[in-house]
């Protein structure tokens, strides 16, 4: 598996972040989901073809940590009526699969 895979499943779980919590009308949440997706996506793109230095566990645990706590915020924080339930699955089960991306991908 490449090691890029990551965090290309980073980006798209903070780019669906960030478009729930600007659903939600929570403008600054929504800019710091899509900031993480940034760099993550940027990380991904830069390392897709020659991994020169991996994602790694803290790549990964540092990131989904981060997206963890947005879906959190999003979660508690901002006017979300439909979508609620998804935004605190979402910071519940991130941390899982970060879990498991690290056992798949780097182990």
């Amino acid at each position: 598996a490449r090691p890029a895979v990551a965090g290309a499943a980073l980006t798209a779980a903070a780019l669906g972040l960030g478009g729930i919590a600007l659903t939600g009308a929570s403008a600054s949440i929504a800019q710091a989901a899509i900031a993480l997706a940034a760099a993550a996506g940027g990380f991904a793109v830069a390392t897709w073809f020659r991994p020169l230095v991996p994602f790694g566990a803290a790549g990964i645990i540092g990131g989904a940590g981060a997206l963890a706590l947005l879906a959190g915020q999003a979660a508690f924080f901002t006017r979300l009526d439909r979508t609620a339930p998804v935004v605190a699955g979402l910071a519940a089960g991130i941390p899982a699969a970060a879990a498991v991306a690290y056992v798949v991908y780097i182990k």
